[in-house]
This record gives C-alpha cells, structure tokens and sequence, in this order.
C-alpha cells in the first residue's frame, strides 16, 4: 500500500501486488530472534492473526518463558 500524504492530509491510497518471499522473511525472523516466531509464521503462511486467541498467547508466553524476559528487560 502506498499513501500520498500532502501538509493537508492524506490524498490517495494506491494498493500494489508485489513478489515477496515468505520463507526468506521468516528465515531473516528466526536469524534475529523474533519473539512469538510460530504465531508469525502462521501469519505469514495463512493472512490469520490470533492475537484475541487469549488461551493461545497464554501458552505461547509460557513456552517461550516471555513474561519472564519482559519483566528480567525492564528491571520488574
């Protein structure tokens, strides 16, 4: 999608099929570490997001031990 934005607001929006390769973004993902990797290759792989999916993100963030690294990152 691309937006055309003057000094009084937004002017267009112009959407744009483009060649994008999945398994590289998911390889440059795992390389760097991204949390929540699963939830976002489902994503990528399927257009669907569960991020209401409460049960879901519960085992997610146990699994990956994230509440801990939040609370160990902001000093909690």
């Amino acid at each position: 999608m691309m937006l055309t934005i003057s000094a009084s607001g937004l002017v267009d929006v112009d959407f744009r099929k483009i060649a994008y390769d999945i398994e590289a973004e998911l390889a440059l993902a795992k390389t760097r570490g991204l949390p929540y990797l699963d939830l976002y290759t489902y994503l990528r792989h399927t257009g669907k997001t569960v991020t209401h999916d409460l049960e879901r993100l519960a085992q997610v963030n146990a699994a990956g031990n994230y509440r801990a690294l939040v609370k160990d990152y902001y000093g909690l």
